[in-house]
């Protein structure tokens, strides 16, 4: 029964990051070079949008697949979205996959919007299945605006809405792994900072995840 509901937990994570990716192609986004940064506290690697190290050739959509010390990555993407006005970003990894060795792993994305964003909130959402437990935070010019965690093992969901005051415009999501041992999480964060009613357009795949996280619960 486990299995059966970790593959459906998967499924719902994949068709969200598919809407996600269809929402930002068609789009206008205001982007500078969007980096993706992977770290197990010993190794760095930093893939910026169009680099060698960039699995995908779409602009504002970085992927990396690869090993980094005990983790194998499969899949983890960041991708710009939204417009110059409610601009967003969207982070994922169809599976983060630890050796039995285990260990630490952090999953960064972040893009320089044109900016400066005035006073307002940002608005955040996160799920997905944990071999081991996981934690994401919302930042705005490195200051944290949103954080979630920690979670698993098992099958999470949240979301969080909070203000601020004036920002530069440098947005990032960050998720933090941990196993004790080998194993594969997988999971979905998505911020924005809003127009009014955008959010309509984006949370549907997420409710999911929370509604099976739910269900999963009781």
């Amino acid at each position: 029964m486990l299995d059966r509901e970790v593959i459906t937990m998967k499924k719902l994570i994949f068709m969200t990051i598919l809407a996600f990716a269809i929402i930002a192609s068609g789009v206008n986004s205001v982007y500078a070079v969007p980096i993706l940064t992977l770290s197990d506290g010993i190794h760095t690697i930093s893939v910026a949008d169009g680099s060698a190290l960039d699995s995908s050739s779409l602009p504002g959509v970085v992927t990396y697949n690869g090993s980094l010390g005990n983790w194998f990555l499969n899949v983890s993407t960041g991708l710009v979205g939204g417009t110059s006005g409610a601009p967003s970003l969207d982070l994922n990894s169809i599976n983060a996959n630890s050796n039995k060795k285990g260990g630490n792993l952090t999953i960064a994305f972040s893009n320089q919007f044109a900016g400066p964003f005035t006073k307002g909130t940002v608005n955040s959402m996160v799920g997905g299945v944990a071999a081991g437990t996981m934690s994401f935070q919302t930042l705005l010019d490195n200051t944290v605006i949103n954080s979630f965690g920690t979670y698993g093992p098992g099958a999470f969901s949240g979301t969080a809405t909070n203000g601020f005051a004036s920002s530069g415009g440098l947005l990032t999501l960050t998720a933090s792994i941990h196993h004790n041992g080998s194993g594969s999480s997988s999971f979905n964060s998505f911020a924005q900072v809003p127009e009014p009613g955008t959010l309509l357009l984006l949370g549907s795949g997420l409710a999911g995840l929370g509604i099976f996280a739910r269900r999963k619960k009781a």
